[in-house]
């Protein structure tokens, strides 16, 4: 189908349609210098687009949120990742502007975010890849790869016996908290496999009885009692094999917001299948900047999930499509993405090698990085050439960044001169498929969005600064103050601080955030009318119910297997009973 132009029902304009029934396209350009019309449809944007710019240049303004407004209002299922904490408002207007307010799923350390338990669904194999992309991506520049490697595996049984655990006790369930609790104290790792071969390890079960013999062959494995005569050398060799994975851990646990959401033993898993082609809803991945980099490895984790939830249901949603006017695609949009890249060749999970392939899903990838220099600093060159050739559509704003002005140099085009508005274009064209080139404008698909944000929602966005902020958190701290002092808060003023403290959830730490909860849902419980008795769109519990369950399990649990008694009792049971029923089967 030929491209065509229509007139726009909301500005007048004349933009760009895709060809179908007068469809638009999900980014629209002015009339550039050359005095032709462009736009990227949604078939191009199958192929890959990357985005750069500079801070300030319209990046976001001009081109991330008019994409993700026009793949909200056509119905896309869609994943947006914001390690900023910034687009959540703006996300949330575009999605009340087109009826679709109730689809977006927020996960996050942020207020609105769900709690959910991140290991919840994921076997072995799964834990094994994903800690082995973020130790690639830790220790790039390290020397002792092969030691650090030594430590996912590690992690990887721990994982395995509390999942063994879990099928007689769903205490079990593992979490980040208990994997960190466990990898961070070997005398808690060798009561916990103690406890696994007394009370569930079954020889006739092959998985069990070839566990254990792994375990048995590796004389410094973490799970393992130390021989007493290799003592110091297992000491040595098991804490330097760990201490990547146990910082790793440490550090992103420690970020605020984190445990509560992301390591919550009886909530939910992050199901992308039935978040994205069965609900189709907007999943938001959003981080408050005091929490960036833990979020960014956070969101490096869910998007493992993401790329092999698609590489196994992507072909039948793309055949489900078929024949279809307007065919839906999956969409992945990535603000910032020099913090989340992962381009290590080793690591089956990496974004050049799903690139590659999510064409022939019908999902659509957009990455917008400040700078390609953000990226080959992390990687080789030849990698992020790897992965910017498997992007067909290349937009630039101006930058003085030497590795962009390379890139898009080599195509004939000057970004250091770029004005206000202003984008340079490589894109494909739908009909030949040739490489077409030229300096476009963004402005009016600037003005409209912005118009759509401001008529959806009134509300001001978060503070940007440090000032603002403290300024912020002081103010609620006196409501949360007021709110303590009266013994039955009036339902208006609870009202008032809640919603302050949801506009403004990056201001506070979680503990005041659950004081506000606290009185939220106390005051709901006498009151049928207020709205905070709703249920969670896709989800069966309570909003906010989990907010006292998040650090009790793993340290009752794994309090009462450190008890003195109990764990003398389980490993002189484990001598004697161990050498009988496994060694004979072995």
């Amino acid at each position: 189908m030929a491209m065509g132009f229509v007139q726009d029902r909301k500005t007048g304009q004349t933009v760009c349609s895709d060809g179908k029934n007068g469809e638009r396209a999900l980014l629209r350009f002015d009339d550039g210098k050359s005095g032709k019309k462009r736009s990227i449809t949604a078939s191009i944007a199958n192929m890959n687009v990357f985005c750069q710019g500079a801070t300030g240049t319209g990046k976001t303004s001009s081109c991330i949120l008019p994409m993700t407004a026009e793949c909200i209002r056509r119905g896309y299922p869609v994943v947006l990742v914001d390690i900023k904490g910034n687009l959540g408002p703006q996300v949330r207007a575009l999605a009340k502007h087109y009826n679709r307010e109730k689809d977006i799923v927020e996960f996050g350390n942020c207020a609105e975010a769900f709690s959910v338990n991140l290991l919840e669904g994921m076997d072995t194999n799964a834990v094994f890849d994903l800690a082995q992309g973020l130790i690639s991506k830790k220790a790039l520049s390290s020397q002792s790869n092969d030691w650090h490697y030594k430590g996912v595996r590690y992690l990887t049984d721990i994982f395995a016996v509390l999942s063994f655990l879990k099928e007689k006790d769903k205490r079990f369930a593992p979490t980040l908290e208990m994997l960190s609790s466990i990898v961070n104290n070997p005398q808690k790792a060798h009561r916990l496999m103690a406890y696994f071969m007394v009370k569930v390890a079954d020889p006739k079960n092959d998985t069990h009885r070839e566990f254990y013999q792994r375990i048995l062959e590796d004389n410094f494995n973490l799970l393992r009692q130390p021989d007493e005569h290799n003592k110091d050398d297992y000491d040595s060799q098991t804490t330097w094999a760990s201490q990547m994975i146990r910082l790793l851990l440490m550090e992103i646990l420690s970020a605020p917001g984190i445990v509560e959401k992301f390591s919550v033993p009886d909530a939910p898993p992050v199901n992308f299948k039935e978040l994205l082609y069965d609900q189709n809803k907007i999943v938001l991945l959003r981080f408050s900047p005091e929490a960036s980099w833990a979020g960014a490895i956070i969101s490096r984790m869910l998007l493992g999930k993401l790329y092999s939830t698609v590489r196994a249901h992507g072909l039948s949603f793309r055949k489900s499509q078929a024949g279809s006017v307007t065919p839906l695609y999956s969409s992945l949009i990535m603000d910032e993405y020099q913090a989340v890249a992962n381009l290590d060749p080793s690591d089956k999970l990496n974004d050049t090698q799903f690139l590659a392939q999510s064409r022939e899903f019908g999902h659509i990838n957009i990455l917008c990085s400040q700078s390609i220099s953000g990226i080959t600093t992390q990687y080789e060159p030849f990698s992020v050439d790897s992965l910017l050739s498997n992007c067909r559509t290349k937009l630039s704003f101006a930058t003085d960044d030497p590795e962009t002005v390379s890139c898009m140099g080599r195509f004939g085009l000057d970004i250091t001169d770029l004005g206000l508005g202003e984008v340079a274009v490589i894109s494909p064209d739908r009909k030949t498929g040739k490489v077409q080139k030229s300096v476009m404008g963004l402005q009016t698909e600037h003005d409209y969005t912005k118009q759509l944000v401001e008529s959806a929602s009134c509300d001001e966005f978060l503070p940007v600064t440090e000032e603002e902020r403290e300024h912020i958190r002081k103010k609620l701290k006196q409501s949360l103050k007021a709110l303590d002092e009266l013994s039955a808060a009036p339902t208006e003023n609870v009202k008032k601080v809640f919603e302050a403290a949801k506009k403004y959830s990056q201001c506070l730490n979680v503990n005041e955030l659950k004081k506000i909860y606290y009185h939220v849902e106390k005051k709901a419980d006498k009151d049928d009318g207020t709205p905070f008795r709703g249920k969670r769109p896709g989800y069966n519990k309570p909003r906010w119910a989990e907010f006292d369950k998040s650090h009790c399990v793993e340290s009752r649990l794994l309090g009462s297997l450190m008890t003195e008694s109990e764990s003398d009792e389980s490993e002189s049971e484990s001598r004697s009973v161990c050498p009988v029923d496994w060694h004979d089967v072995r």
